[in-house]
């Protein structure tokens, strides 16, 4: 196996460790799971958006993000309405208790991000900092 390989096998093992480590805690302080966290950081992000751009940027199934959204409409974190444009489709946006929730959320994983970093020299930040952005270029051009 290559060098790269073997850090690809690292990585992919390390991330979703890495992503669950930094939902632990946030999500159930909010009794969110993580993907309704992701939902409404999405929706938070766009403003309004429609089931099908929610499904494909978070990369899953239109059933599965109707479903999160009926439990965040019943939760009182979003609602749906008819686009002013096309009543056929529908629109969901953060109700003003969504809307605080998501700050609170973005408080607590800057809060968190800020006590990982802590753990880091100066140098490594900015290292770390630069290959994210780097990383989310190459995800953003269709590349990968």
């Amino acid at each position: 196996m290559d060098r790269i390989e073997v850090i690809a096998e690292e990585i992919s093992r390390l991330v979703p460790k890495l992503i669950k480590g930094m939902r632990r805690g946030v999500a159930s302080d909010f009794q969110l799971t993580p993907s309704q966290m992701t939902v409404l950081l999405e929706v938070f992000d766009r403003k309004a958006s429609r089931v099908g751009e929610l499904s494909n940027s978070m990369r899953v199934s239109a059933p599965t993000v109707s479903g999160l959204i009926d439990r965040l409409v019943r939760s009182g974190h979003l609602r749906r309405s008819h686009d002013k444009k096309d009543r056929r489709a529908v629109n969901v946006e953060l109700t003003g208790k969504g809307r605080k929730t998501v700050e609170n959320l973005i408080f607590e994983i800057k809060a968190k991000w800020h006590m990982i970093l802590t753990h880091l020299t100066e140098e490594e930040r900015e290292n770390y900092l630069r290959i994210l952005k780097r990383i989310d270029e190459v995800l953003n051009s269709n590349n990968a």
